[in-house]
């Protein structure tokens, strides 16, 4: 089911993500799709274990986890989510931050996208 949902390149960039223990976030429109997907990364690693924050299935009033400063992998319902091509995506993602170098994947539409964008490289003196 996970590698049907995610196809090849995104299984690479997941596995990869879960490897260099980045944030990853997953998002389906059912929550029934996201505890397997999950559980198939973490079995995928083996014999490395996850040993960081780990929430399949999200529920609402927790979603501040998603600025958590360490890597975590978490499932997340798309309604409680902005579409990414909707225009109150930068203020939703303004009130639930989410942490720096993330990958998220939607589920549904087989594809990554970038939650928040990507800080602009700081001048140095």
């Amino acid at each position: 089911l996970a590698a049907m949902l995610l196809g090849p390149d995104g299984l690479v960039r997941l596995l990869s993500a879960v490897l260099l223990e980045r944030p990853v976030l997953l998002v389906a429109a059912h929550a029934a799709l996201l505890a397997p997907v999950a559980e198939a990364l973490l079995a995928l690693v083996r014999p490395f274990e996850w040993s960081h924050v780990y929430v399949p299935v999200l529920p609402k009033p927790l979603l501040e986890l998603m600025d958590a400063p360490q890597p975590f992998l978490l499932g997340v319902l798309a309604e409680w989510l902005p579409d990414p091509d909707d225009s109150r995506r930068a203020a939703f993602w303004q009130a639930h931050p989410i942490a720096p170098g993330a990958v998220a994947f939607d589920l549904d539409a087989g594809r990554a996208f970038t939650p928040n964008p990507p800080l602009a490289d700081a001048e140095l003196p």
